[in-house]
C-alpha cells in the first residue's frame, strides 16, 4: 500500500471509478464512451488508459500524489534550510569564530556516518565516494578561506557549502542515483530531491534574516538580553513569512514538474503510483489515443501555472 494510499479516496463521488480499477475490455476508450461490461455504470468523461483505467480517475489521484510528494520534500527541504541559515545568523549576530581543526573534526566525523549510513542503505561504492569528494571538496574551500587567520566565521563554512553544491546539476545526480536502485520508493525519492535543492531556500532564508537582524526591533531584543534563537524565532522568522511562502510556491513547481519530468522517463515513483508524469509516459506508445496526453498535460500546465501565479502574488505583496 502506497504512504499516501490514506490521503487519497477508494472512489470518487463524481467519476464512478478508482484510479487503480483496471478493465481490459475497456482499454483504450475514447472520451465519453460507457462501461463495455456494466453499460449502465458512470461514463468515462475523459476516457480510459491502455489498461482500462480511468483517465479522470487517474489524473485526480495523479494531482493528489504530486501535490502531497511535491508538499513533504518542499518542507524538507525549507527545514534543511532554515537550519544552516539559521546556523550561519547565529554566528554572525554573535561573532562566533570555529577553530579549523574543530571544522575538519566534524566534517570527518559527519563524512564517517554518511559513508556508514549510505553504505547499511545499499547506496553504490560509486555514489558513497561521490558524496565523500563533495565533503572533501567542501574542506578544502574553507582552508583556502582561512590559511591566513586560522579560524573562520560559520557563516563563511555555509556560504562555502552553498556554493560547492548550487554547481552540482541536480538532474543528472537524480537520474544516476535512480538508475542505481531497483526502484526508488516515495520516501527515498523525496529525500533525494530535498537534498539537492534546499540550498535556494537557505541562501533565502539567510539573505532574509541578515536583513532583518539589523532592523530597530531586532536590535532593541538583542539589547534587552534576549536569546539569539527567540530573537531568529520570534523577531526574525515571523517578519520573512511573506517571502517565504512565496518561495515555497516557487518550489512546489519545481518540484511537480521535476517529479513528472522524472516519472515520464521512468525514473520517478513506483510503478504503481499513477501520476501525471506516468500518465503522459504511457500515452508515447499508444500515440492514437490522443486523449492519454492531452487531458493529462493540460491538468500539469495548469496545476504549475496556477502555483506560480500564487507565489507571484505572494512576492509582490
Amino acid at each position: 500500500m502506497s504512504l499516501l494510499e490514506p490521503l487519497v479516496c477508494h472512489k470518487d463521488g463524481l467519476v464512478g471509478y478508482h484510479y487503480s480499477e483496471i478493465t481490459i475490455a475497456d482499454a483504450n476508450q475514447q472520451p465519453l464512451s460507457s462501461n463495455t461490461l456494466e453499460p449502465k455504470r458512470s461514463i468515462h468523461i475523459l476516457g480510459t488508459d491502455s489498461m482500462g483505467r480511468d483517465v479522470l480517475a487517474s489524473i485526480i489521484h495523479g494531482i493528489k500524489i504530486s501535490f502531497f510528494f511535491a508538499i513533504g520534500v518542499i518542507l524538507l527541504a525549507c527545514l534543511i534550510g532554515f537550519i544552516f541559515a539559521g546556523l550561519s545568523i547565529v554566528h554572525l549576530i554573535e561573532r562566533r569564530q570555529v577553530r579549523l581543526w574543530k571544522l575538519f573534526l566534524a566534517v570527518c566525523m559527519i563524512a564517517y556516518l554518511i559513508a556508514v549510513l549510505l553504505h547499511a542503505l545499499g547506496v553504490q561504492s560509486i555514489l558513497i565516494l561521490f558524496t565523500l569528494s563533495i565533503l572533501f571538496w567542501f574542506s578544502l574551500l574553507v582552508a583556502m578561506q582561512t590559511r591566513q587567520l586560522g579560524y573562520l566565521c560559520m557563516d563563511d563554512a555555509v556560504v562555502k557549502l552553498f556554493e560547492l553544491i548550487k554547481i552540482l546539476p541536480a538532474l543528472l545526480i537524480l537520474i544516476v542515483i535512480s538508475g542505481s536502485f531497483e526502484q526508488l520508493s516515495l520516501v527515498q525519492l523525496g529525500v533525494v530531491i530535498a537534498a539537492l535543492i534546499w540550498v535556494p531556500f537557505a541562501r533565502l532564508f539567510r539573505g532574509e534574516f541578515m536583513t532583518l537582524s539589523q532592523q530597530d526591533f531586532v536590535l532593541s531584543a538583542k539589547a534587552s538580553g534576549a536569546r539569539v534563537s527567540r530573537i531568529l524565532l520570534h523577531h526574525i522568522l515571523p517578519n520573512a513569512q511573506t517571502i517565504i511562502l512565496a518561495r515555497i510556491c516557487f518550489g512546489l513547481v519545481g518540484v511537480i514538474l521535476l517529479e513528472s519530468t522524472l516519472s515520464y522517463l521512468g525514473l520517478g515513483l513506483p510503478v504503481e503510483e499513477v501520476t501525471l508524469g506516468t500518465m503522459i509516459s504511457d500515452s508515447r506508445n499508444h500515440l492514437s489515443s490522443w486523449w492519454m496526453a492531452v487531458f493529462p498535460g493540460m491538468v500539469l500546465f495548469l496545476l504549475l501555472y496556477h502555483t506560480n501565479r500564487i507565489g507571484s502574488k505572494l512576492s509582490k505583496s
